[in-house]
């Protein structure tokens, strides 16, 4: 779930966010708000950066996943 908006109003769907291409967020649009789900207790979740020089880098990949065992 997210938040979008423009002086056009509050737009808050995946669907109108996303296009093949990238998104729709226009010049008088931002990003206001991003909601992730609270994982399930029985989740387990990782996160790996892989990068040349210092911790501080971007990293040149980065993967991160999220498995619920049952």
């Amino acid at each position: 779930m997210f938040t979008k908006l423009s002086f056009a109003g509050k737009i808050d769907t995946i669907a109108a966010f996303y296009r093949p291409l990238g998104n729709d967020l226009k010049d008088d649009e931002i990003l206001t708000e991003i909601q992730v789900p609270e994982p399930p207790a029985s989740a387990r979740q990782e996160y790996i950066k892989f990068a040349l020089r210092k911790p501080v880098d971007f990293g040149i990949v980065s993967v991160a996943a999220v498995i619920k065992v049952t």
